[in-house]
């Protein structure tokens, strides 16, 4: 692009490299990502990146509304229609017809604040989205036949120094079910500190404030 504001430093394009075939090709070995990135190092310019070059077939969106608003996105609550206070109930009827048709289109989804995932929701994502990839009926009988995550590409990104949860386990906690799942996303690291990238003895300071407080 021409536009300077959708710059992709090295990390950055790499990580959006390996989206973007993940993507491209169905049989592509890293469809479950991780983007682990301290804040100002780029979370949200990636997903600014895959926005611009894949337009409907990327849905993003973050575990807060806030954080949801920063993107253009939508809480991940609400694009996965989920009940808040039964989270393993499953769609049925009008409701998963009318999410299958919002997902026909989609190939991956980003899910930003990560680190206020609980292992619940991780588990119910995955199910959400077996249910979203139009299941055979033998499949729809029971989705754990179903490919991971209904075999989206599927981007976490946060940062775990950040705040956990409230009342439920972080993903990165060892002793949940939710662990096994987790291990089968790639890990990749952002570094490049952008918020306050300047050489000026303000922003040196400011950059050490940013890398203090996580």
């Amino acid at each position: 692009s021409n536009d300077p504001q959708l710059v992709l430093d090295d990390g950055q394009f790499r990580v959006f490299s390996v989206i973007w075939r993940a993507v491209l090709q169905d049989t592509f070995p890293h469809r479950l990502l991780l983007v682990h990135a301290g804040p100002g190092c780029g979370k949200s310019q990636l997903s600014r990146a895959l926005l611009w070059a894949m337009g409907g077939a990327v849905l993003l969106t973050a575990t807060t509304n806030a954080a949801a608003k920063v993107i253009k996105g939508q809480t991940i609550w609400r694009a996965l229609k989920i009940n808040r206070t039964n989270v393993t109930k499953d769609l049925v009827s009008v409701g998963l017809a009318k999410l299958q048709d919002e997902f026909d289109q989609v190939r991956c989804l980003l899910v930003d604040e990560v680190s206020m995932m609980a292992t619940s929701l991780l588990s119910c994502v995955d199910r959400r989205l077996r249910q979203a990839a139009r299941p055979t009926p033998a499949t729809n009988a029971n989705l754990e036949s179903a490919p991971p995550f209904g075999g989206f590409v599927v981007v976490l990104c946060g940062d775990f120094f950040q705040l956990p949860p409230v009342g439920g386990l972080p993903l990165y906690a060892a002793d949940n079910d939710s662990n096994d799942t987790i291990k089968r996303f790639l890990l990749c690291e952002l570094e490049a500190q952008h918020r306050c990238s300047g050489g000026s003895e303000a922003d040196q300071r400011h950059r050490q404030r940013i890398l203090d407080m996580r």
